[in-house]
């Protein structure tokens, strides 16, 4: 049987958050203002309505290791206005912002926005778009301010050395990705 999970809180840090092994916050809306480091292991950002995972043990494997995670995102958001340095990185939201700082040696950075989210693997994510009314799709791709909303926004700082940066995004009219 498989995990299920119901997110409805918000998880914020504000703090240091420092571990020998991977780090994981899990919550309808995720916030790192402070600072985390997992100079061995990887941290997981995820903003969700909903998570599922065949085992819970996933999450705690190896970053390239098998995952089979599928979550629910489109209300789910992840902000970065701190710093975050691991071996690799992954945050997951409906909408995902970078203020900050991501740091990986010479290994992986995944960013993912969209309505829900498939992961055999960290490096392979399927994307879904579902479809339901949001005021993008019905063509207002602001927010109140009347500027364009983009699903992932990198504003701050992503160094991956030698390794590999991914960000992708699930958005109809193209408002996906802003760097």
């Amino acid at each position: 049987a498989g995990v299920e999970l119901s997110l409805t809180v918000v998880v914020s840090n504000l703090g240091l958050i420092r571990a020998e092994g991977n780090v994981s916050l899990l919550g309808r809306n995720v916030t790192n203002a402070g600072s985390i480091e997992s100079e061995n292991g990887y941290v997981f950002l995820l903003g969700a309505e909903q998570a599922s995972l065949d085992r819970w043990d996933a999450l705690t494997d190896d970053f390239l290791a098998h995952k089979d995670f599928f979550g629910l995102l489109a209300e789910g958001s992840v902000q970065n206005s701190g710093s975050i340095q691991a071996r690799n990185a992954a945050l997951l939201g409906g909408r995902v912002a970078n203020h900050g700082e991501i740091q990986v040696d010479d290994g992986s950075v995944l960013i993912v926005a969209a309505d829900a989210v498939y992961v055999s693997e960290f490096v392979n994510p399927v994307l879904i778009r579902l479809a339901h009314l949001d005021a993008r799709a019905n063509g207002n791709p602001n927010d109140a301010d009347g500027e364009t909303e983009y699903a992932i926004e990198n504003h701050g700082r992503i160094d991956a050395g030698l390794g590999h940066v991914r960000l992708a995004a699930s958005d109809p009219l193209g408002f996906g990705i802003r760097q």
